[in-house]
Parts: structure tokens; C-alpha cells; sequence
């Protein structure tokens, strides 16, 4: 099932502000190059301050995804593997303009 689910805070090492619009793409049952291409759009659709969360498998998606979106020019976090232990990663993406501490 594909969703894009706003404003659900996820479970992340990651700081993320209170404030902040929180995105969370699940793309664990695309393949690429899809992956990114669903990915893509909802970057564009990102506001400025906003962060977009990543739901993905490994192998391909987890390699092309994170490289793919810091090319251009996004702030990727280091992938975590999903609370569930299910084989699904989890990777945060934000403009590069946002400070690392989160704020």
C-alpha cells in the first residue's frame, strides 16, 4: 500500500523541531527507479522548513534514494533501520538550509 502520510512525527534519532511539517513517504513497496521518482515529488512538495521522512527497503532504494536527494543539494541523515526490525529503513531528508541541531 503507497502513502504519504502528513504530519506524523516520526521515531528518529534525528532532531526535529516541534514546529516543523513533518512528511513521511512509505515507498517499501516500490522499486526503482520509482523509489525516487515518488521521492522527488514530494521534495518539490516540501516546504523550506519542512522534513520529509523516507520509508524504504534495502538493496537499491536504500543506496540510490539518500544519494540521489544529496545530489540535489538535500541534507540526508544517516539511514536507521525501522523500530520494527522488519527489513524497512527509515531516512530523514531536510534542506540543506536547516541547521543540524534542528533548529
Amino acid at each position: 500500500m503507497r502513502a504519504i502520510y502528513w504530519d506524523i512525527v516520526p521515531v528518529s534519532s534525528a532532531e526535529i523541531p516541534p514546529a516543523v511539517s513533518v512528511v513521511t513517504l512509505d515507498i517499501t513497496d516500490d522499486v526503482c527507479p520509482m523509489t525516487f521518482v515518488r521521492t522527488r515529488i514530494a521534495l518539490d512538495r516540501l516546504p523550506v522548513d519542512g522534513v520529509l521522512v523516507v520509508l524504504l527497503t534495502d538493496g537499491e532504494p536504500l543506496e540510490n534514494v539518500p544519494r540521489s536527494a544529496a545530489e540535489l543539494g538535500y541534507r540526508v541523515d544517516p539511514p536507521e533501520p525501522h523500530p520494527s526490525g522488519s527489513g524497512i529503513w527509515r531516512i530523514t531528508i531536510r534542506h540543506q538550509s536547516q541547521a543540524t541541531s534542528g533548529g
